[in-house]
């Protein structure tokens, strides 16, 4: 019964798969999340890379990683090939990118958050703090936009 009574009260566009497509792209996500992190570690701190060159590498890096999860675990195709799918992808993933560099930009350059060094680097509490801001972005654009999955 309680299943019922939390099924009317959600919006009609969360489906039972919907639900599935977000657990799995949470997985899928975590581990290109975990390839972000790293590239932009290494960017950063072994080759001495500029913080917004680093999150541009770090997403490119991550879609790719992503995508390539996404085809094979997530999403089904729908009304379009993988080539295709992989140019919706590269569109949605600009916008990302540009989400990603004003809020590593917002964070660090205007709030200033390159000096809080609570348990993590300001650096990468930026890093953790835009990727959790464009997350939704990027489900619902892989969702509707990359894998017309609905």
């Amino acid at each position: 019964m309680a299943g019922i009574k939390l099924r009317k009260a959600l919006p009609s566009w969360i489906t039972t798969d919907t639900v599935k497509h977000f657990c799995k792209y949470l997985a899928a996500g975590g581990i290109a999340t975990l390839c972000d992190f790293a590239v932009f570690g290494i960017c950063v701190n072994w080759l001495g890379s500029n913080y917004l060159l680093a999150t541009a590498v770090a997403v490119v890096t991550a879609t790719g990683v992503k995508f390539l999860l996404c085809l094979k675990f997530v999403f089904n195709l729908r009304g379009h090939s993988a080539n295709r799918a992989w140019w919706y992808q590269l569109t949605a993933a600009l916008f990302a990118l540009a989400l990603n560099l004003i809020c590593m930009y917002l964070l660090i350059d205007i709030c200033g958050l390159d000096r809080l060094h609570f348990i993590l680097p300001g650096l990468l509490w930026a890093r953790v703090i835009t990727t959790g801001s464009v997350f939704m972005f990027n489900f619902l654009a892989a969702k509707y936009i990359v894998f017309r999955d609905f």
